[in-house]
């Protein structure tokens, strides 16, 4: 392992901002993983890990700690009484391992199909799309705990994960996932709901994983949520907001909104899901809005879209205003999926 210094992780970005890393080091294995810490632990600095920076915002004045990039890979696929179980790499593409099990007959995952970033980073966000979540698959979590120096397993469970979170994610620095263990199967998959994906088997009653897989990334693409060869991508985070969760009171408080897809879901403990995407556009931000060098994507209202030139204090200052717009207009404070890093 070579500790490196002074590493621009602009390159390492969707939004290709921010500045250096005082300290950078790429890791393929768990020992690597175990030196890295040690290094940082030897000269008291902080520690960022990352995956395939779809998620994050690099301050322009990049991050004084030390950045340790998982690469640790390897897919293998065991027969059990569960199903089939997938280990799999925290270094790992997301969308390549998904593509690997759709492409052996297995489904579970197809409707995560498209997503950006790495198997180590998806469970932090429990990322999800369709109605499907990565918690469904999960089976158990390797992780270096930080706060005991030394790996451990944990089981679904264990990892409190509810709507784009996690405890991963609540504890920020104290867990590094080195592996993941999924369960899929052989089994025909289940559909989705959601309408604008569920139209596209109006006459097909019971797609295969490989043809929802395709469905999925048709539509991620049409929303410009897509970062893969071939399609049409942008500068951004993907989704910039998750969607509101707020209680029944405060739904029917909401003044009328007018939005142009389904905007809201019962969620079976009582509470109401709202769209960000709707609340965004009822505060006057369209699609394609800009400020300079940082807008809307054209596709999506919820994608933050650096169109060149643009720095990380900006796109920070861009979301800040959308955050006060909507919370001014409904009372509602939108919560950011990307997580600020160096600011």
């Amino acid at each position: 392992m070579n500790v490196l210094e002074h590493i621009s992780l602009a390159s390492y970005t969707t939004f290709r901002v921010g500045g250096a890393a005082r300290f950078f080091a790429v890791v393929s294995t768990e020992h690597e993983l175990e030196e890295a810490l040690a290094f940082a632990k030897m000269n008291s600095l902080p520690v960022f890990i990352l995956g395939g920076g779809s998620n994050i915002v690099v301050s322009d004045e990049g991050f004084s700690g030390i950045v340790i990039k998982n690469e640790i890979r390897g897919i293998t696929f065991k027969e059990s009484e569960e199903g089939i179980l997938c280990t799999v790499g925290g270094g790992e593409n997301w969308d390549a391992f998904v593509s690997k099990c759709v492409g052996q007959g297995l489904s579970g995952l197809e409707l995560l199909s498209g997503i950006p970033g790495t198997v180590g980073a998806a469970p932090v966000q429990n990322i999800g799309a369709y109605g499907a979540s990565i918690r469904d698959a999960i089976q158990e979590v390797r992780i270096y705990d930080r706060r005991i120096n030394s790996f451990r397993t944990l089981k679904r469970d264990e990892c409190g994960f509810s709507y784009r979170s996690s405890i991963f994610k609540e504890n920020p620095g104290r867990s590094i996932i080195s592996k993941v263990i999924f369960r899929v199967s052989r089994d025909k998959p289940q559909m989705s709901a959601y309408p604008d994906l569920a139209a596209l088997f109006d006459h097909m009653p019971s797609p295969s994983a490989s043809e929802i897989r395709e469905a999925v990334i048709k539509t991620r693409a049409a929303k410009g949520m897509v970062i893969m060869d071939g399609y049409e991508s942008y500068r951004s985070a993907g989704s910039f907001f998750k969607n509101s969760v707020i209680s029944k009171n405060v739904f029917d408080k909401l003044p009328p909104l007018s939005c142009r897809f389904p905007w809201f879901w019962e969620l079976p403990d009582g509470r109401i899901k709202v769209a960000a995407a709707c609340l965004i556009q009822q505060t006057g931000f369209e699609k394609g809005y800009r400020e300079g060098e940082v807008g809307l994507s054209s596709l999506h209202t919820l994608a933050i879209v650096n169109y060149g030139g643009a720095s990380a204090r900006q796109i920070s200052d861009f979301a800040n205003m959308i955050q006060d717009s909507v919370e001014k207009r409904f009372g509602i404070v939108l919560e950011p999926e990307v997580q600020f890093v160096g600011f």
